[in-house]
């Protein structure tokens, strides 16, 4: 049988999440959230925090954008680029 959308969608997460946690980051997807991310990466090293869209390209290599999505995307988010304080809470 043939995989659905959501299964490549999901398959491709999955390898984006691994390869962040193999360059010593802290990954996690935001299944099922909707968000405007699908994983979140945190280098303690760089102090840095990528919030990641994943886009799944026919033919093309896991980790390939089209430049123009990939510019677009930079662009709806600057918002966000900054400095930030990290809160650590338990409830």
């Amino acid at each position: 049988m043939a995989a659905t959308k959501y299964q490549k969608g999901r398959v491709k997460e999955y390898w984006l999440m691994h390869r962040e946690k193999a360059l010593g980051r802290i990954a996690f997807r935001t299944a099922g959230s909707h968000s405007n991310y699908d994983v979140i990466s945190i280098d303690h090293k760089t102090k840095q925090i990528f919030l990641i869209q994943s886009k799944r390209t026919e033919n093309m290599p896991m980790d390939y954008i089209k430049p123009a999505l990939k510019k677009k995307l930079i662009k709806d988010n600057e918002y966000i680029e900054g400095d930030y304080k990290v809160i650590f809470k338990a409830e």
